[in-house]
């Protein structure tokens, strides 16, 4: 049951779907976090990314976690030119 209250400030919870012959049909996430710590578009972003990195596992089970790219080419290239100086320099 819900209260509409989270206990915690950021809180996963992963199932797993079943048919009715018990069979796994996917997985359900549910996500409960604080509005007083987060706003919603940052907890999508989570979830998003989270979502990527099980469609990534998904796809190629064999690689070392860390080894998944879980951002986005937009969210790539600001971190790629994050504490650089003008476009075209290395100062800081």
């Amino acid at each position: 049951m819900h209260t509409g209250v989270s206990k915690f400030d950021l809180t996963f919870s992963i199932g797993e779907n079943r048919d009715q012959a018990g069979l796994p049909t996917g997985l359900v996430v549910n996500v409960d976090f604080s509005t007083d710590l987060f706003e919603a578009a940052t907890v999508q972003g989570m979830v998003d990314r989270f979502a990527r990195l099980l469609a990534a596992v998904a796809a190629d089970p064999d690689r070392r976690v860390g080894s998944y790219d879980l951002l986005t080419a937009q969210e790539r290239s600001v971190l790629d030119g994050w504490g650089r100086g003008p476009v075209g320099t290395n100062e800081r």
